[in-house]
C-alpha cells in the first residue's frame, strides 16, 4: 500500500525533522521514518473500516429513537440496516482487523466521530438510502462504496481531521491512501477474508527496504552531494536556495547512486512532484533543470546507468 512515491515523501519529512532538530540521531530518524509510514498505514486500516463505524452510531441512534413517545419506523429501519449487513456482519468476523483498526489514532478522534454523526443525520433526513439497498452483500457494498467516496474521499474537513490526527499523515500522502481504500471497497468479496483483501504496507522486501536505504544515503553523503549540486546554479543565488529544494536535490541524487537502475526520468518526475507540492513554483523549474544536468554527468561518469 505504501508505495515508494509516498516513501519519498516521508523521507523528506524526516530528513526535514533530522535537521531541524540538533538532539535527532541517524537511528531515531529512521524509527522516526518507520512511524511516518506506519501512521499511513494506520489511515488505510481505518478507512477501509468505515462501517463499523456506521454501525456503532446506528446502534446509539436506535437507542434514542426507541426512547421516544412516538418512534420514526422509516427511520429506525434505515438504521438497523446500518446496524447490521452482510458487510458489517464480514467486517466484524475479522477479529485480526478490527483490533488492529482500533490502535489507529484516527479510531480516537472525537472530530472524525462528529463528521460521522453530521454525515448520517444529513443522510436520515434526506432519507437518501433505502434499507433494502443493505439487504445483500453487494448492495451493502456499493452504498459503502459510494458514501466514502462521495462523503469522505471528497471533503475537506476529512482531510483536515486527518492531517491534524497524526503530524505524519500530510495533503501528499492522502490521495494516495484514499486511492487504495478505494480498491478495497471496490473488490471487497463474501468469499474472502477482510484482511486477506487489505494491501500489505509494502508490495515488496525492495519497498520496505528502500526509505531507510535512501534516508541513510541522502544524510551520510549530504555534504559531498550539496557541494556537487551547487556546482549546477550557474544563474542562481546559492544563498537565496530555499532548504526544501535542497533536500530535494540532495534526495534526488542520493535516489541516483542509491539505485543506479531506477530510469533517472522516473527520479526526475518523482522529485519534480514533490516540488509542486512542497516547495514554490519557480523551484519546479530550478530542481528539473538542475537534475537534467547532474544526472547526464553521473551517466557519463559511470555512476549511475537507469535511461
Amino acid at each position: 500500500m505504501i508505495n515508494r512515491s509516498l516513501i519519498r515523501v516521508k523521507v523528506l519529512q524526516v530528513l526535514y525533522n533530522y535537521y531541524h532538530k540538533e538532539s535527532m540521531s541517524i537511528s531515531a530518524a529512521q524509527e522516526t521514518l518507520e512511524a511516518a509510514m506506519e501512521s499511513d498505514y494506520r489511515v488505510y486500516l481505518y478507512l477501509c473500516g468505515l462501517p463499523l463505524d456506521f454501525s456503532d452510531l446506528a446502534r446509539k441512534l436506535i437507542g434514542i429513537e426507541e426512547g421516544k413517545f412516538s418512534p420514526d419506523p422509516d427511520r429506525l429501519s434505515l438504521l438497523r440496516a446500518l446496524e447490521t449487513n452482510p458487510v458489517v456482519q464480514h467486517i466484524e468476523s475479522d477479529q485480526d482487523f478490527v483490533v488492529r483498526r482500533m490502535t489507529t489514532s484516527v479510531f480516537h478522534n472525537p472530530e472524525m466521530s462528529e463528521s460521522h454523526e453530521s454525515i448520517l443525520s444529513e443522510m436520515l433526513d434526506e432519507q437518501s438510502f433505502r434499507a433494502s439497498q443493505l439487504e445483500t452483500f453487494e448492495g451493502a457494498r456499493q452504498f459503502y462504496r459510494n458514501l466514502y467516496g462521495d462523503k469522505y474521499r471528497q471533503s475537506d474537513r476529512v482531510y483536515d481531521i486527518l492531517e491534524t490526527t497524526d503530524a505524519f499523515v500530510t495533503d501528499a500522502d492522502l490521495p494516495v491512501i484514499f486511492s487504495f481504500v478505494t480498491k478495497f471497497y471496490n473488490g471487497l468479496d463474501p468469499d474472502k477474508e477482510v484482511s486477506d483483501l487489505l494491501r500489505p504496507k509494502f508490495a515488496s522486501k525492495s519497498d520496505g527496504d528502500f526509505g531507510s536505504t535512501l534516508l541513510r544515503a541522502a544524510i551520510d553523503n549530504k555534504e559531498a552531494y550539496r557541494e556537487r549540486i551547487s556546482g549546477y546554479f550557474k544563474g542562481w543565488d546559492a544563498e537565496r536556495v530555499s532548504e526544501v529544494d535542497y533536500l530535494l536535490l540532495q534526495m534526488a541524487m542520493a535516489e541516483a547512486v542509491a539505485f543506479p537502475t531506477i530510469a533517472t526520468t522516473v527520479t526526475i518526475n518523482e522529485y519534480l512532484n514533490l516540488a509542486h507540492s512542497f516547495s514554490s513554483d519557480n523551484s519546479y523549474v530550478f530542481i528539473n533543470g538542475i537534475l537534467f544536468r547532474l544526472f547526464t554527468d553521473l551517466k557519463e561518469e559511470g555512476k549511475i546507468i537507469g535511461d
